[in-house]
């Protein structure tokens, strides 16, 4: 079925709690872009749809690996460009908490991803 397809397990049985352990892997993402870029692709994208059998296939864990280094690559940097700048905090040091928190980093941040994706 489609979470056996997205998760590339099987589900170990046809009980409701399989199917609900299924679920919370696809939905806990917390410190991984791959598992992120999972959940989006699989649930968030306005083309996302619940297909056991889609016209594209899914990527694979090893791809979403892959375009995450992107992802990883592009946010290293960002805290290396600001923090080589910066004066904002106590010790000049930006954060993950100062991107998340501010719109122009998110955006410098989004554009540095979406230039390397193309």
């Amino acid at each position: 079925g489609w979470l056996e397809n997205v998760l590339e397990t099987p589900l170990p049985c046809t009980v409701d709690s399989a199917a609900i352990a299924g679920m919370i892997d696809l939905l806990r993402t917390q410190g991984s872009f791959a598992l992120s870029l999972r959940y989006a692709v699989c649930l968030t994208l306005s083309n996302s749809k619940v297909e056991t059998d889609p016209a594209v296939p899914y990527p694979t864990h090893a791809e979403y690996e892959e375009i995450a280094k992107i992802f990883e690559s592009s946010l290293q940097d960002v805290l290396n460009a600001s923090n080589n700048n910066s004066n904002d905090d106590d010790n000049g040091m930006i954060t993950l908490e100062d991107i998340s928190s501010n719109s122009d980093r998110r955006a410098w941040l989004v554009s540095i991803i979406v230039e390397r994706l193309r």
